[in-house]
C-alpha cells in the first residue's frame, strides 16, 4: 500500500524530505509494525520460527534479486515454501514443526548460496574456466613465438 513511500525513505531520506514525506513518520510506523509482528510471533510460535522468518527468507531473495519489487515478491515466496514444506515434513517424520520449518529454510538458503549465479560453486567453476583459458592462451603465445624463432 505504501511501497512507493516505504522505497524513497529507505533508499534516500534525503530526497523523501526534500519532496515532503515524513521520514520519521515511516520509519517509526515500519518499526511498530515489526515490533508488534515479532512479540506477538514471540508468544504465538516462539523465538526460532520469529528470528527464521524474519531472516532466512529475505537473505535467500537478497542472493538473487537487487529490485526492491521482486525482492518483496522472493521473500513472501521463500517465506511460504519453508513453512508448507516445513510443516509437511514435520508430520510426515515426526519432527518438531519449528525446528523442521528452519531446517528447510537453511536448506533452501544454502542452495540459493552455491548454485546462484555469483554462488561459491559457480564462482569455483567460473574460476577454474578463466584458469584453463589463461593457460591455453600462455601456451599458445608461447608456441607462437617459438615458431618465429625456428623460421629467423
Amino acid at each position: 500500500m505504501f511501497y512507493k513511500e516505504l522505497k524513497i525513505t529507505s533508499f534516500d531520506p534525503k530526497f523523501a524530505y526534500i519532496a515532503g514525506f515524513s521520514v520519521a513518520f515511516i520509519h517509526y510506523a515500519l518499526m511498530t509494525l515489526v515490533s508488534v509482528t515479532a512479540v506477538a510471533a514471540f508468544e504465538a510460535v516462539g523465538s526460532i520460527l520469529v528470528i527464521n522468518f524474519f531472516v532466512a527468507p529475505a537473505l535467500t531473495a537478497y542472493l538473487l534479486v537487487r529490485r526492491m519489487g521482486m525482492m518483496i515478491i522472493l521473500a513472501l515466496s521463500f517465506a511460504v515454501l519453508n513453512s508448507v514444506s516445513g510443516y509437511y515434513t514435520s508430520l510426515y517424520f515426526g519432527l518438531s514443526v519449528a525446528g523442521t520449518t528452519s531446517f528447510i529454510a537453511l536448506i533452501t538458503f544454502m542452495l540459493v548460496f552455491l548454485f546462484n549465479s555469483n554462488g561459491w560453486i559457480s564462482s569455483f567453476v567460473q574460476k577454474t574456466r578463466q584458469k584453463k583459458q589463461f593457460n591455453r592462451a600462455m601456451i599458445l603465445m608461447l608456441l607462437n613465438e617459438k615458431s618465429h624463432e625456428y623460421l629467423t
